[in-house]
């Protein structure tokens, strides 16, 4: 009884088979489509199927999927040099670059999700999303470095956007003690500035909080309040907020 190759699925007649041209021929397509498959790469335990094996183009530039796409069941993917572009060719100054029309029909649309689910372990801190810019180990300056920097978001011909945001954050609720919308902590080393938040435009608080300082450096010793009631009074109080 016939047998297939792990890896591209080639048909290995039993020694008691007859000798068949069509099979002959068979393994002969396969192997052509997947010539590219050679070279630097590597690839162990891994099963590539129809139509995925002719869509994949491994070689030293990478790998493209043009069609069909590929789906990893385990171990993972590690790319350990280029970029990755999705929706676009890789650019050499990102190290991921998303790009392209999303053709989803929900009237909701999104271009990365991440909705991580932490484990029991993680009892310190769960993060859905981390950055952190850096720099070479190298003497030069660079003018700006920013975690994150929110560009403006693209209108296209003939479309309308109702409200544009920098960032939208929606009401958080799920702290059982504290629920923060923005918290920055104290900047410092700054030989100029050291501002927790800096608004080049207008603010407008809104809701019944308002704003409350502790220890305001222009005030004499002590914890003093500076806030803005729910009717927009500016008070200055050694005991609290007013009521």
């Amino acid at each position: 009884m016939a047998t297939l190759t792990p890896l591209l699925s080639l048909v290995k007649p039993a020694g008691s088979d007859a000798a068949a041209i069509s099979v002959l021929n068979g393994n002969m397509d396969t192997l052509d489509n997947a010539a590219t498959l050679t070279g630097s790469q590597t690839l162990t335990g891994k099963t590539l199927t129809s139509p995925h094996m002719t869509t994949a183009v491994v070689d030293a530039g990478g790998l493209t999927i043009t069609s069909g796409g590929e789906t990893i069941t385990a171990g993972g993917l590690t790319v350990t040099a280029g970029n990755v572009g999705i929706g676009t060719a890789a650019a050499d100054y990102g190290m991921l670059q998303l790009s392209g029309a999303l053709t989803s029909s929900q009237q909701t649309q999104y271009g990365i999700i991440a909705q991580p689910v932490t484990s029991s372990n993680g009892t310190t801190e769960s993060v859905a999303v981390w950055a952190r810019a850096g720099t070479a180990a190298v003497a030069f300056t660079v003018t700006t470095a920013a975690d994150f920097h929110a560009g403006n978001p693209l209108k296209g011909a003939g479309s309308t956007i109702t409200s544009a945001y920098g960032l939208l954050v929606d009401s958080i609720t799920s702290g059982n003690t504290n629920n923060y919308g923005i918290y920055v902590g104290a900047p410092s080393g700054g030989s100029v500035a050291n501002i927790g938040i800096y608004n080049n435009g207008s603010t407008v608080l809104a809701g019944v909080g308002g704003i409350q300082m502790l220890n305001v450096a222009a005030f004499s010793a002590g914890s003093k309040y500076l806030t803005i009631d729910a009717g927009g009074i500016l008070r200055i109080s050694a005991l609290g907020p007013a009521s």
